[in-house]
């Protein structure tokens, strides 16, 4: 009974509990600036009424003290006679002292987290005047956690010396390496390596490191495989210079402001696991709350960086994969056990681009800079199965390659797509379904324009050739007659097709060109200030342009992206994408853009510039 009376009181447990944590550093801190305060701890701690405990330990006794409550009571509880009215007090006892001891934690977790940022802020920033991370990392932020810190060896330097202490910390959305340096006495952080996004943060062993560096450049300026790599952990020595066993982690900055792998040291085998799974599960825990797609794998082993991807293409629920090794298929709708049986279609050397006119059912292919064209029927009904390691014999090409129908050489790329034509009849436009390639010589870029013969067959005459038999769609295949050429100078990187235009994207920056009058005009407003910048950095290269459904435009360059109007002008000019890797295509599915790196694909919110998925 007189417990239950008193228990409700046990409020300032928590607000001590809450702030025990900051009373620690302040005690700690003093300790080492102030040798009058260090000479009285330490007079203190040798007294015989301290009974050999440290001072600051004294800290910790009111809360373990409400701890060691529930322990005694417990044990009370058990002696306790069954009829006796304490079997029910003790208990509600317990119950509000088990409450006040979650408060305690709970409260005390947040403060030493929230004070703790504040430390490390205030750290960095009296340390490093130029430091332009401190505004992107927000460490003051309410929703701001540490999620794990300590310290990690930097290197074995040799059999006598001991390796420095590296402090890293692993934040909700972010990982930090710092070194600690004193300055007056008073503790410092520098910043060892800038401040990594856990989007662009790759963490491995340095055996999976090695590795992956024969395949992905890792230095300055280059980009890598973003895919978290599951440790097989260390368990054994790393060097034989080193004289104590060493637990390595390697960690590596993505994109083009990363930096390459740093091998730091962890003192345990279980530590070591502790660091890499703990940053595996933030990093899933993360980017799981920002998750803009869903991923359907549709080969695990079949293709790897030896063997890699160059294209893809899909027809009906087909998907046709383009390598140096010729074209791949299998069904998108394949289950688990059929989901590596890629059958090898066409026989082609150095496949760059392929895409489908599905309304002709003709693949257009680009290999070694050669445009062809096939008809998919015929391919498909007469397509090899064999390993992917087969070796072909001359027969087997030979019979391969047989529907291939060269269309040009010396191509850089092709793209079809539809527009309308308003030469014929400017009330009544034509729509035409045209396949533009590019042929690049020392100052032009020539675009040469063909188009299907059933564009211009008679309609009456389409309306009886519903279904087309293999024969006539094969003849198709060579039905590709020219259109019209249009010439653009410079070098031309990206086409894309509008409803009443196509858009080139060149060294001179966007243009919009006219299918029917040839004429060319600037995509950008050239009166529009905001826009000058684009001139002054020479090495922004236009690839690709989409059209938002307010009408608005995406401009997507091969380092930035950002929004103007149908006349051409900035929208929001301080609002733009800055690409972590070096993207060579590009998707657009509203309100997100993907830019597709050659190791990674980052998804972008277009209004909010802001991560959503890598």
């Amino acid at each position: 009974d007189l417990f239950l009376k008193h228990v409700v009181s046990f409020k300032p447990f928590v607000t001590y509990g809450e702030h025990q944590f900051i009373g620690k550093h302040i005690f700690e801190t003093e300790k080492s600036i102030n040798p009058a305060f260090a000479k009285f701890v330490e007079n203190n701690e040798r007294l015989p009424e301290s009974r050999k405990l440290e001072l600051n330990g004294y800290l910790t006794k009111p809360t373990t003290r409400l701890g060691r409550y529930n322990l005694l009571l417990k044990e009370i509880l058990k002696n306790t006679p069954k009829d006796h009215p304490d079997q029910k007090t003790i208990p509600q006892v317990m119950k509000e002292i088990k409450s006040f001891l979650s408060q305690v934690n709970e409260k005390s977790g947040k403060t030493e987290n929230k004070f703790s940022l504040q430390i490390l802020d205030e750290r960095l920033s009296d340390v490093n005047n130029e430091y332009p991370q401190k505004d992107h990392l927000n460490l003051l932020a309410d929703d701001r956690r540490i999620i794990l810190k300590g310290k990690l060896k930097k290197k074995v330097l040799n059999n006598t010396s001991e390796s420095s202490d590296i402090h890293v910390y692993v934040l909700d959305h972010c990982l930090i390496i710092i070194k600690s340096k004193y300055i007056d006495q008073v503790e410092k952080y520098k910043l060892y390596r800038k401040p990594i996004s856990l989007f662009l943060l790759l963490t491995s062993l340095p055996e999976q490191s090695k590795r992956l560096s024969s395949i992905i450049p890792y230095s300055m300026g280059s980009s890598s495989d973003p895919i978290l790599l599951r440790p097989s952990y260390s368990t054994s020595s790393t060097g034989s210079n080193s004289h104590k066993t060493r637990y390595p982690i390697c960690f590596t900055h993505l994109g083009r402001n990363g930096s390459g792998p740093l091998t730091l040291y962890a003192s345990t085998s279980a530590n070591q696991k502790k660091w890499l799974d703990t940053i595996e599960n933030q990093k899933r825990c993360f980017m799981q709350k920002t998750k803009a797609f869903d991923i359907v794998d549709v080969s695990h082993q079949y293709f790897n960086s030896f063997f890699k991807v160059n294209c893809a293409a899909s027809y009906k629920q087909l998907l046709f994969i383009g390598c140096d090794h010729g074209i791949y298929f299998n069904r998108l709708d394949s289950d688990k056990e059929n989901k590596e049986k890629f059958r090898r279609v066409l026989y082609i050397g150095k496949v760059a681009q392929i895409d489908i006119l599905e309304d002709l059912d003709i693949m257009l292919i680009l290999a070694d800079k050669v445009l062809y064209s096939c008809c998919l029927d015929l391919l498909l009904q007469d397509q090899p199965v064999l390993p992917r390691d087969a070796k072909q014999t001359a027969s087997s090409k030979s019979n391969n390659t047989q529907h291939l129908r060269k269309i040009s050489s010396n191509v850089s790329f092709f793209k079809p797509g539809k527009v309308c034509d308003k030469t014929t009849f400017a009330d009544k436009p034509v729509e035409r379904t045209l396949i533009c390639y590019v042929k690049y010589n020392a100052m032009t870029s020539t675009i040469r324009v063909l188009e299907p013969r059933t564009n211009t067959q008679d309609p009456k005459k389409k309306k009886t050739s519903k279904s087309p038999s293999v024969f006539m769609r094969a003849g198709a295949a060579d039905a590709l007659c020219l259109f019209k050429d249009l010439y653009i100078p410079g070098e031309a990187t990206s086409i894309q097709f509008f409803k009443n235009f196509i858009c080139v994207g060149s060294a001179k920056g966007f243009q919009m060109v006219d299918i029917g009058s040839a004429g060319v005009q600037s995509v950008l407003d050239p009166n529009d200030e905001s826009n000058y910048f684009i001139k002054q950095r020479e090495a922004l290269k236009p690839m690709s342009m989409f059209k938002r459904p307010n009408g608005d435009i995406l401009l997507c360059y091969n380092e930035i992206a950002f929004c103007i109007d149908r006349k051409g002008r900035r929208i929001e000019p301080k609002r733009m994408i800055n690409w972590d890797g070096h993207p060579n295509s590009f998707a657009f599915y509203h309100p997100f853009i993907l830019a597709f790196d050659t190791n990674f694909v980052e998804i972008r919110h277009v209004d909010t510039v802001s991560y959503r998925d890598i």
